[in-house]
C-alpha cells in the first residue's frame, strides 16, 4: 500500500478475496456489496461480522470478543443500561426535532452548558461528527470573514463537501483547496521529544505565515485571510510557488503595500479583496503595488 491510499483504503478488505470465505460470510459480502455499491468499503482481510456489543466490548455471531478501540465506541461503552433506557423511554414518548419546544431538550442544554467555560453560553445540537465540523468551519468563516485552515497532512475530519476539503487523506492524489495548508503531523518517532512542541509550533507558525500570502500555479493571494489581531502590520521575505519574494504592509486591515521579486520571470495573477491584475515580468524584475492594485516596476 502506498503512502497515496485514501484513509478507508489503508486497511480495506479486497472483494476479490470473497472467495475465500466462508459461505454465509461471502453470502453476506455479496449482498452488501449489491445494496451499498463499491464506495463502502469492509475492513479488514476477513470482514467482521459483529452482532452485539457491550461497554467496550464487540461480539462477533460466532462469541468472539473483540475491544473496541476503533469503532468510535461511546464514551460510556456499547448498549450502557442508563443510555439503552432513556432512549427507549423517550422513543416511546416522543421523537421530534428542536424547532419545537420540549423541557427535555431545554433541560439537558442547560446541564450541559454548566460543564462548559462560562465564555460559551451557546449551543448547537447535530448528529455527527461531519455535521458538527461543516457547521463549525461555516461559523469560523462567518465570524472571521476568512477561509484559511490549517490541518495535518494526516488529517480526517468527516464527509460532508466542505470537510472533505480540509481532510486531505480522503483523496491523497488530489490538490488541497487554495484556502488549505498542510503540516506535518507531530512526529515522536522522528523528532526528539524536548523539541516536538518546538517543531510543530513552527510548522504551525510557517502555515500561518502563508495564510498571509496564498499561492498556487501562476495566482498570488495577498493577505486573503488576515486575522482580526493582526490590523497594522508587515512581513519581509515571504516566499511563493514560481519562484517570488514578498514584502507586504497593511494598515487597519487593508493592504498598503506590496512588493514582489521575480526570481525566474513570467506571467501571473495577483488577487487582492475582489481585484485582480496581470503582471508580466522578468528574472530579477521587482514590481511595486498598492492596496488597489496599481503597480510600478523597477528593474533589477
Amino acid at each position: 500500500m502506498t503512502d497515496k491510499a485514501q484513509i478507508l483504503a489503508l486497511n480495506a478488505f479486497d472483494p476479490a478475496d470473497a472467495r475465500g470465505l466462508g459461505s454465509a460470510l461471502a453470502q453476506s459480502v455479496r449482498q452488501r456489496a449489491n445494496l451499498f455499491g463499491a464506495a463502502s468499503v469492509l475492513f479488514y482481510d476477513k470482514p467482521l461480522n459483529f452482532v452485539r456489543g457491550k461497554g467496550c466490548w464487540l461480539y462477533d455471531a460466532d462469541g468472539t470478543a473483540y475491544l473496541d478501540a476503533y469503532n468510535n465506541v461511546p464514551s460510556v461503552g456499547h448498549c450502557h443500561p442508563h443510555v439503552a433506557e432513556a432512549a427507549a423511554r423517550q422513543l416511546s414518548e416522543l421523537n421530534i426535532h428542536n424547532r419545537y419546544l420540549h423541557p427535555g431538550i431545554i433541560e439537558y442544554a442547560e446541564r450541559l452548558i454548566e460543564t462548559l467555560p462560562g465564555t460559551l453560553s451557546n449551543i448547537t445540537f447535530t448528529c455527527t461528527g461531519s455535521e458538527s465540523n461543516d457547521l463549525a468551519l461555516r461559523l469560523a468563516a462567518t465570524f472571521t470573514g476568512a477561509r484559511g485552515v490549517i490541518v495535518t497532512e494526516s488529517a480526517y475530519h468527516g464527509n460532508t463537501a466542505l470537510v472533505t476539503e480540509v481532510s486531505p487523506t480522503l483523496n491523497r492524489n488530489a490538490p488541497s483547496a487554495p484556502f488549505v495548508r498542510l503540516i506535518p503531523a507531530p512526529d515522536s518517532y522522528r523528532v526528539p521529544p524536548e523539541r516536538l512542541s518546538e517543531t510543530f509550533a513552527a510548522q504551525v507558525t510557517a502555515a500561518i505565515a502563508e495564510m498571509l500570502l496564498q499561492s498556487e500555479e501562476g495566482r498570488i493571494h495577498l493577505l486573503p485571510a488576515l486575522p482580526e489581531a493582526w490590523e497594522n502590520g508587515m512581513v519581509e521575505g515571504l516566499r511563493t510557488r514560481g519562484g517570488f519574494e514578498i514584502n507586504l504592509k497593511w494598515k487597519e486591515g487593508r493592504l498598503i503595500a506590496a512588493t514582489i521579486k521575480s526570481s525566474a520571470g513570467g506571467t501571473f495573477h495577483v488577487f487582492y479583496a475582489g481585484k485582480e491584475i496581470t503582471l508580466e515580468m522578468k528574472k530579477g524584475e521587482s514590481v511595486q503595488l498598492d492596496g488597489a492594485l496599481s503597480s510600478h516596476k523597477t528593474p533589477n
